[in-house]
Formats: C-alpha cells, sequence, structure tokens
C-alpha cells in the first residue's frame, strides 16, 4: 500500500507525484525534472518495483496540467520506505557506502540537470561512458541512478531496501557485467578540427582526472580579478595538463599535433562552477537565483530564514542556583511570507549542523508535549506548529555553511538552500531583525546584558549579569516563547499591505496570516517528502544498551511500546547487547530502533526516570556533568585524605610510646557496654572512665571474698556442735 499525501495545487517540482485514477488502480507519477516547456516523469508504486524502474519520460508541460486538472487527479507527497529513513551515523559503514553510491551517480545527476542529456540516445550514452570510466556494469549503473530518482531524488534512496522475492522477470541478463568490461575505448566525439589535414586527428579522450585538475585550476583562478576563461585554459595547459601528461604537452609545443584540450570543452566541464563565479560576482546565492529577487515569497512555508545567535543571557542550574552553566545559543526561523517563527531552540553546546537539525525537527512537531518536561506552558493553540519549508535561506555562518549541513539539507532531504554571498546581511533582513528585537527584550531580564563585551563599561556589564543570574535553561525557554508567542500575535505592517488578507478579513498578524495561506493559498513550492519522513530523517544517531526486556539509554530505562520493540525486548538476554537508536535529545522520552521493515521499534521512557529529567534538557545534564564530577573528585579526595590522616596520627601515637588496647579486652568492654545498654541499666552516673570501673569491681570481690570466708566460718562451726 502507497502512504500518499495529497498536497492543494502545489507548484511544479521534482519530487512531487501525480495521482491519477480510481482505486484501487491507482497510478502514480513521480516529477523527476523540471523545464520552461516540459517535464519528465516516471511511473512509480510500491518500493520492490524500483528493480523494473523505467527511464524518465517527457511530458509538455500543458499536457501535465492536464491531466492533473481532471476530477481523479490530484498532487501529493510519497512517504520513504522505512529503510531509506534510517540516516546512518556519520563515519559509519553503512555512512561510507552510501557516500560511495552517491560519488558514482553524482556526475550522472549533475549532467541529466540539461534538458538535451534526457532524451534516449544521451541517456544512455552518459550512463554507458560512465560505467566504462569506473569500470561497472552498465546495468548496475542505470538501476542504481533509476533509484535515485524512483524515491524522489534523495540521497538516502541509495539505501539497500530489505530482501525478499525477487520480481518474476528481468529485463537485463547477468551477463552485462562481464560484457561491459570487454567494450572498446571510445574516441574522440565532436567535429574535426579544419587543421586536421596538417597536424593529424586529435585523438586525446578527457578522463575524470584531467576533470579534476580543470576544476583545481578553476578554484584557484576565480578569485583574481581579470582573469578570463582563456587565461584559466592557458594556465590549465602549462601547468596541470603538463604535469599529467608530459609527453603530449611536448608535441604541442612543438606544434606536432593540436592542443589536446580546447577552450570549448574547458568551458564545457566548468560549465556549472563558471556560472557560479559569474552569478557570486553578480550578487546571487548558489542557487543562481539573485538575493534580492529571491527576498519575495507567494506563501507561507515556502522560504524559511534561519539563523543563530549566543544569547546575552547567563543561565544557572536548577539544583543549585549558584553554579553557572553558561550562555546558550539561540536558533530562529521565520517565514518569509507572514513573519511567523515556527521554531526556536536554545542550546548550550557550540554551533553545529547537530543542533541546527534540532530546529527544523521542532518547526512541525507538537508543542504541548515538546515543552511540557520543561514546564512551558505552551500548545498548540497559542503556538501553532509550522511546515516543512521548501527552501532554507541561511547566511555564512560554521554550523550552517559546513559541508554536513550542505550535504543534509541540500542532498539528503531535497530542501533547496539558499545561501547568501558574504557580508549581504540584508537577504535575510527579517531573521536579523528578530534577533535584535529579541535580544533588546531579553536584555531586561536578570542575569542578561544589553550590548556585545567590548569596552570597560560593556565587559562589567557582562561579568555583572554572570553573578547576578537567576534563570535555568527553562526559564529561557519560557522567556523566549513568551516573545516569540507576542511576536506573532502583534500586527505587522507588512501584512498590513497585503490586499489578500484584507479582502478575507483576516487580521495582520504573523500567526493568523501563517495558518489562513496554508489553508487558501496555492501555487506554493512544497518539499518533496511529507513531515513524517523528515522527522524520521532528522532524529539524532546515538546508542543504547539492549538487556532484560529494557532498553537503557543515558543510564534510564525504556520499555517497548509497539509490537516491534516487544519482539526485540523478548529475544533480549541478560547480557547487554548495544543497538544504535534514533532519538530526538530535545524530547528524549522515546527513542526508536530503526530497521529495514515496517514499522521502528519504539520505546517509551519509565515514569520514575521521566521524572527525573522533568524541566531539564539534556543538554544541560551534559552541561552540569563536568561540575558533577568536579565534585565528585573533590568528596572523593576528601574522604581519602581523611583517611590517610586518621592513618598517619595513629603511626604517630605508637611511635610515641602509647600501646592499643588488646583485642579481647576491647571486645568484652564492648560486649558489656552493649548488655548494660539492653537491660537499661546503664545511664551517666554508672562510671566515666575504665579505670573507675575496673576499681569498683576490685571493691566488690573483695567483699563477696569476705561473705564467703564468714560463710565457710559457720558451717564449719555447725558441724563442730554435732
Amino acid at each position: 500500500m502507497i502512504d500518499f499525501k495529497v498536497e492543494r495545487n502545489p507548484a511544479l517540482a521534482a519530487g512531487l507525484v501525480l495521482r491519477s485514477g480510481t482505486a484501487p488502480e491507482f497510478q502514480y507519477l513521480r516529477v523527476t525534472h523540471v523545464f520552461r516547456t516540459c517535464v519528465y516523469v516516471m511511473r512509480i508504486g510500491e518500493p520492490v518495483e524500483v528493480r523494473t524502474a523505467r527511464r524518465p519520460r517527457r511530458v509538455d508541460r500543458a499536457d501535465i496540467e492536464k491531466l492533473a486538472g481532471e476530477a481523479n487527479s490530484c498532487w501529493g507527497r510519497v512517504a520513504l520506505p522505512a529503510a531509506l529513513s534510517d540516516t546512518p551515523a556519520k563515519d559509519s559503514e553503512k555512512d561510507r557506502e552510501l557516500e560511495h553510491s552517491w560519488a558514482i551517480i553524482e556526475p550522472l545527476v549533475c549532467a541529466f540537470k540539461q534538458e538535451k542529456n534526457l532524451n534516449r540516445y544521451f541517456f544512455t550514452r552518459h550512463i554507458s561512458r560512465r560505467a566504462e570510466l569506473i569500470q561497472m556494469s552498465e546495468v548496475t549503473l542505470r538501476k542504481l541512478l533509476l533509484r535515485y530518482y524512483y524515491f524522489g531524488s534523495i540521497k538516502s534512496a541509495l539505501l539497500p531496501l530489505p530482501y525478499g522475492p525477487s520480481p518474476l522477470y528481468e529485463r537485463q541478463s547477468d551477463n552485462a557485467a562481464t560484457t561491459s568490461s570487454l567494450a572498446k575505448k571510445p574516441a574522440r566525439r565532436g567535429r574535426k578540427s579544419a587543421n586536421t589535414s596538417t597536424l593529424g586527428v586529435n585523438d586525446f579522450v578527457v578522463s575524470s582526472d584531467d576533470i579534476a585538475d580543470m576544476l583545481h585550476r578553476f578554484a584557484l583562478e576565480k578569485n583574481r580579478d581579470g582573469h578570463s576563461l582563456s587565461k584559466i585554459h592557458v594556465d590549465y595547459l602549462a601547468n596541470e595538463f603538463r604535469a599529467r601528461n608530459p609527453h603530449i604537452m611536448a608535441e604541442y609545443v612543438e606544434k606536432l599535433r593540436q592542443v589536446p584540450v580546447t577552450l570549448r570543452q574547458l568551458r564545457y566541464y566548468t560549465d556549472e562552477a563558471f556560472q557560479f563565479i559569474r552569478d557570486l560576482a553578480a550578487g546571487s546565492v548558489e542557487d543562481g537565483r539573485n538575493y534580492e529577487s529571491g527576498l519575495v515569497a507567494i506563501g507561507p512555508g515556502e522560504i524559511t530564514e534561519i539563523d543563530s545567535t549566543r544569547g546575552r543571557i547567563h543561565l544557572v542550574s536548577r539544583k543549585s542556583p549558584t553554579v553557572c552553566v553558561g550562555k546558550p545559543t539561540i536558533y530562529l526561523a521565520i517565514d518569509r511570507w507572514s513573519r511567523y517563527i515556527p521554531a526556536v531552540y536554545l542550546s548550550l553546546r557550540p554551533p553545529s549542523y547537530e543542533e541546527l537539525r534540532y530546529l527544523l525537527l521542532i518547526m512541525f512537531t507538537d508543542r504541548e508535549s515538546r515543552f511540557s518536561d520543561l514546564d512551558v506552558d505552551v500548545d498548540e493553540r497559542r503556538w501553532p506548529r509550522g511546515r516543512m519549508s521548501a527552501c532554507i535561506c541561511e547566511d555564512r555562518g560554521p554550523d550552517q555553511v559546513c559541508a554536513s549541513a550542505k550535504q543534509a539539507i541540500a542532498d539528503d532531504l531535497r530542501i533547496e538552500l539558499q545561501i547568501l554571498p558574504p557580508r549581504c546581511p540584508d537577504g535575510k533582513a527579517i531573521v536579523e531583525r528578530l534577533i535584535r528585537t529579541l535580544k533588546k527584550r531579553m536584555a531586561s531580564n536578570q542575569g542578561a546584558y544589553a550590548n556585545r563585551p567590548i569596552d570597560r563599561e560593556t565587559k562589567a556589564a557582562a561579568l555583572k549579569a554572570e553573578t547576578a543570574a537567576i534563570y535555568t535553561l527553562s526559564d529561557a525557554y519560557r522567556i523566549l516563547i513568551e516573545l516569540v508567542v507576542e511576536h506573532n500575535n502583534r500586527p505587522h505592517r507588512s501584512l498590513r499591505r497585503n490586499k489578500d488578507l484584507t479582502q478575507a478579513g483576516v487580521v495582520p498578524t504573523p500567526q493568523a496570516a501563517y495558518l489562513w495561506g496554508l489553508e487558501n493559498i496555492t501555487g506554493m513550492r512544497v518539499p518533496p517528502l511529507p513531515d513524517a519522513d523528515y522527522q524520521r530523517l532528522l532524529l539524532g544517531t546515538d546508542t543504547a544498551t539492549i538487556t532484560e526486556r529494557k532498553l537503557r539509554y543515558r543510564n534510564r530505562s525504556y520499555q517497548p511500546v509497539n509490537t516491534a520493540a516487544k519482539v526485540i525486548a523478548l529475544n533480549s538476554t541478560k547480557r547487554g547487547k548495544s543497538v544504535s537508536v534514533r532519538v530526538d535529545k530535545t524530547f528524549p522520552r522515546e527513542v526508536f530502533v530503526p530497521s529495514s521493515r515496517e514499522p521502528w521499534a519504539k520505546f517509551r521512557i519509565k515514569i520514575s526516570a521521566a521524572n527525573e529529567i522533568r524541566g531539564l534538557a539534556l543538554d544541560e545534564e551534559e552541561a552540569l556533568s563536568r561540575i558533577e564530577s568536579e565534585l565528585w573528585a573533590s568528596s572523593e579526595h576528601e574522604a581519602t585524605r581523611s583517611r590517610v590522616g586518621a592513618a598517619v596520627a595513629e603511626q604517630t601515637s605508637r611511635k610515641r610510646g602509647g600501646r592499643p588496647a588488646k583485642g579481647g579486652q576491647a571486645a568484652a568492654s564492648d560486649s558489656a557496654d552493649v548488655k548494660r545498654r539492653l537491660t537499661r541499666r546503664y545511664s551517666q552516673n554508672a562510671g566515666a572512665s575504665i579505670h573507675a570501673s575496673t576499681s569498683k569491681d576490685s571493691a566488690w570481690k573483695k567483699i563477696e571474698q569476705q561473705e564467703k570466708e564468714a560463710l565457710l566460718s559457720k558451717v564449719q562451726e555447725r558441724r563442730r556442735r554435732k
């Protein structure tokens, strides 16, 4: 059964699925490429049918719009299989296999962005050339590429599907892999030069190493002013090409052969990078769109601006207000069309994509269940959840422009990434203005300061704020969310100028405009995957232990919830087994064990363990772990020092002539003391020292002896009388 989610008249984009026909004989067409006059689509079905997928076919825009306008047709998105939602851990074996598969088809994906390469002849030719270059079967390479398009052009589509029954027929024979290796080396393509009669035929064929050299030379020259492409061509031949092909270069210098790599070839292989430099010089972003024109969005959820900043407020521990845990990093997301804030996130960790992903996760998840553990009173009515954006606009911060962020957002999630040029904060002026406003409002709280500590006065203010800090991370969340709710419900000038809102009778507040736009505005760009898939793809990766029908994560117990989790729990033993889990570290109440089958095993934290972390975020707990370790080490050191001091004192008293009591005497004294306590004969007047008690015992012995002697004399006297 295909999990299909309907979208109301979205903008035509790659990844969308058109469903036509009637149940149960629905037909699904996946859009793979969109051009000005046509689109390319491929028929999809169950995940197992990817083995028989066919090449994308060309359809005119008028025809696809006509088909979409029929009564039984609708646009939507198809959910990913569970095996493809399991994002592998960084640098794991599975991650390396995924990167290797992506490196194999990445040149083909770039080549097929041009419409002419998608026709039957060039499509097959590109695959054949790539297969010959990397010594791989054409059939395997073709299936890997079609698999990528079949599941919505996301990198995780290259992950292996679970084993199952093979289809009843195969279109290719198993001997294709052996015959492709025997294919002849292709000759040089293109038109022959006019001087072929004098210099001979140019038989040099550009390889992947030569293309890498071209891009390397291009990267060296791109930041130098006045260097045209012809100058880059000359420098490439004189340096990289000469080092790799010295004999061919020597013949060319001696006028014995034609130029091995022409200027046209260099332009062809570096066209994408060259276009990037031209756009960057003109003030555009990396996706080829000018950032000034990119400020316009036609509806909510289409373009979201995100940014992070270091908060100017010091936080303390919840259990010990005198312990300062540091200053948080504030992550913000704001919708460009409505000025609505769908997500905020606070973290005590250094800025990175691993923290940025939780901002995206908070964007479309339930508010009440997420923030209730932090004692923040917010629900769907006060702060409605948003939706995953089709385009994300960000600056060049280290946590946003890093390779992992680009890969995860653009390749893995298939979300359009709009990175601004350097020193262009006005490209996302909305979120910059929001950050300034929030910092200004938070500065009035105790433990916060207004200005960046630069001079003596501002540094003194920051130090004073640290000594006066009283708020915890949950308090900071409460303050920040209150400011967000206030912002979302205040009228905005830009919305006042929107006549569509005026005609519909919608108040010009970001929240009202955002909710109205999601329901009524059509033709917007939407991401290719449903929110449920994005939620699984954004979950963090960690390790837990399964033992005795329980899962332990961060030293806390989790119990199985669904059938898959109960099966894992029943198969567990007393010996702990390490398992890879997916967890939302901002909401650790639930932990998932991924599997290639539906659904994932779900474990929920026990009530007693949940009470331990109530009001405490995991990153706050990690920040306190250092302080906890210091306190533990200090107390252990003091206890050891006390025991050593007592031992040294005892050794000193022995050397001075002191003699401890014998073991038998000490035991007898302790026994007598216990007996007196049990019989309640012990009192404070019973004796103050062992010496006094010993003298009293000797006096009683004398009296007792005298009584015995007197009794014995009386007995002897009676015997004499008889």
